[in-house]
């Protein structure tokens, strides 16, 4: 792996705009590139704005990301299960989501491919059951 570099695109960033309310739309201008050598890393809240650089060089740039994207985390319970079926139908649907009835983009949290509050609707049963 090859150091980050504004000529090969190395990640764009822009100091301090989680401050920003939804109205401030970002400018290119306050960009800024990242210069890091092989085995930097570079941390930032997910409210700032940042992307990919242009890659104007004729070498690949190669880096890693690990997230933690609050959207994807699941709870480690299955409240699928802990629950009784008869209490999740009592609760409005925030709380149904809260729960983990509700799937996150792109699939996370999938009941046999599908959203999970398809287990609340009358007379559904897993492809298992069904299959027996």
């Amino acid at each position: 792996m090859g150091p980050f570099t504004a000529d090969n695109g190395g990640t764009l960033v822009i100091p301090g705009s989680h401050h920003w309310d939804d109205e401030r739309p970002p400018l290119a201008e306050e960009t800024i590139p990242t210069e890091m050598a092989p085995g930097s890393g570079l941390i930032w809240l997910g409210g700032v704005y940042h992307g990919g650089g242009k890659n104007v060089t004729f070498q690949p740039r190669t880096g890693m990301t690990i997230a933690l994207d609050l959207g994807n985390l699941r709870q480690e319970e299955n409240q699928y299960l802990a629950v009784p079926r008869e209490s999740v139908l009592a609760y409005p649907d925030e709380v149904r989501r809260l729960l983990g009835y509700d799937r996150c983009p792109p699939g996370l949290g999938w009941v046999e491919m599908q959203d999970p509050d398809v287990c609340l609707e009358d007379g559904w049963l897993p492809a298992s059951a069904k299959a027996a």
